[in-house]
């Protein structure tokens, strides 16, 4: 190929990709990121001020709060995780309203709501809602802020023909679907398998020829204090 081809080929190319470029740009990029933004702003201001706060009070006060350098960090910070966040609405809403918390306190996020803005910008809309939804179909947390589900249990008893065992321990996508998995890997969510042990003694009234044992293994899901939290937020701006 002559270098004046393979030129016009490269401009050709590169005149192809721009137009591409341009396009995503113009549809996905900055539509889309400018609908987080908004969800993020509106509430981000919200939790700041009173919903009918002059703009001279919010801009007194952000002017205030950003002149620090680690709050506008926490905000920038934020704002990028916005723009990137699988969620369109809730997730946005939910980072607004941490950040506008931890920028009035100190401009340090806890570890438990660093693991909330990492939660609100992994999962998608549909996901926290799937979340929130389970949740509610369980007992209320322990002293320890902990909800324990089991999920699969079986017993294995000492005079009986021990077969295999079956426990079906290990697929929190299969049974709950990928927001799960995804909370498990952020510490929101642990499981464990448990085994314990009871006698019995022999009771020919009953038909229990001989004493033994009976090993009950099931397998739990235990959802944590942060995971309480987070339910918290998604109710508190979905409502809106």
């Amino acid at each position: 190929m002559d270098p004046v081809t393979s030129a016009a080929g490269g401009y050709a190319i590169d005149k192809l990709i721009g137009v591409g470029e341009g396009l995503v740009r113009k549809y996905v990029i900055e539509p889309w990121t400018r609908k987080r933004a908004v969800e993020f702003y509106r509430k981000f201001c919200e939790a700041l001020l009173a919903k009918n706060a002059e703009a001279a009070e919010l801009e007194e006060l952000l002017d205030k709060l950003l002149s620090d350098e680690a709050r506008a960090q926490v905000v920038f910070d934020a704002y990028r995780s916005v723009c990137l966040s699988k969620s369109k609405i809730i997730g946005p809403r939910i980072i607004a309203v941490l950040v506008a918390g931890i920028i009035q306190r100190d401009g340090i996020a806890s570890e438990t709501e660093e693991l909330l803005l990492a939660a609100a910008e992994q999962l998608s809309d549909a996901e926290l809602l799937a979340f929130l939804a389970e949740l509610k179909k369980h007992p209320q947390p322990n002293k320890l802020g902990i909800t324990e589900i089991t999920m699969d249990e079986c017993h294995v008893d000492s005079n009986q023909p021990s077969g295999q065992l079956n426990l079906s321990a290990g697929s929190l996508t299969h049974r709950f679907g990928l927001w799960a998995e995804r909370l498990r890997s952020l510490g929101f969510i642990s499981e464990s398998v448990h085994e314990d042990t009871f006698q019995y003694e022999a009771d020919f009234e009953r038909h229990v020829d001989m004493s033994g044992s009976v090993r009950v293994i099931s397998w739990k899901i235990r959802f944590h204090d942060p995971s309480m939290r987070l339910a918290d937020l998604i109710e508190q701006v979905s409502a809106v």
